[in-house]
């Protein structure tokens, strides 16, 4: 499956958790995320994820977000016009955020950001 990754997604980094059916991608350079691609290449390397993790870097910024008609926090991707918002509010401006990115099959995905210990 990191091959497929590699190659139909673009992605640097791989981590796969064969017992959870999850993986974890990474991006050296900056580029737009496309969970389709992800999801098309587990399926080419006859995995079903169930989940996707992701360590972001970016600002977070504040938006409308049409698809829940609400107000809501973003993580701009670095170097790219991405956002992916955010389940709960965070702090305004530069971050690193890791965490599980929800709903990411819909054209309604958020990131649940993990909580530093």
């Amino acid at each position: 499956m990191e091959k497929a990754l590699r190659r139909q997604a673009g992605v640097d980094a791989v981590d796969i958790d064969t017992r959870k059916s999850t993986c974890t991608v990474g991006y050296e350079t900056a580029k737009s995320l496309d969970f389709i691609d992800i999801e098309d290449a587990a399926e080419d390397a006859n995995y079903v994820l169930i989940g996707i993790g992701i360590r972001a870097h970016g600002k977070v910024v504040q938006g409308h977000c049409d698809a829940c008609d609400d107000d809501v926090y973003y993580l701009q991707f670095r170097g790219s016009k991405q956002r992916l918002e955010l389940s709960e509010q965070a702090k305004l401006g530069a971050a690193s955020l890791k965490g599980d990115v929800l709903d990411w099959a819909s054209d309604h995905p958020r990131l649940q950001v993990e909580k530093p210990e």
